[in-house]
């Protein structure tokens, strides 16, 4: 039993209430289920499939790679 190898990672449900809440997005309830309804057409994050949840996981990480990196642009730099 040991060691976990050659396992894949599947993103949950927690996955995407951690994805919105992180410090760039800090999406709102209600925001993370209109990002839910736009990419799968569904209301309930319950009812998402696996892939739908996979979807919704790359939605979130690259809104949340563009937030860091115009912040990034608007940091002025010092010497």
């Amino acid at each position: 039993m040991g060691k976990r190898t050659g396992q894949v990672h599947h993103a949950t449900v927690r996955t995407l209430w951690g994805l919105a809440k992180c410090e760039e997005l800090q999406m709102t309830d209600e925001e993370l289920h209109l990002v839910v309804m736009a990419q799968t057409g569904k209301e309930s994050i319950r009812k998402l499939t696996q892939k739908e949840i996979s979807r919704v996981v790359y939605v979130l990480l690259q809104m949340k790679d563009s937030s860091r990196r115009g912040r990034e642009a608007r940091t002025p730099m010092c010497d």
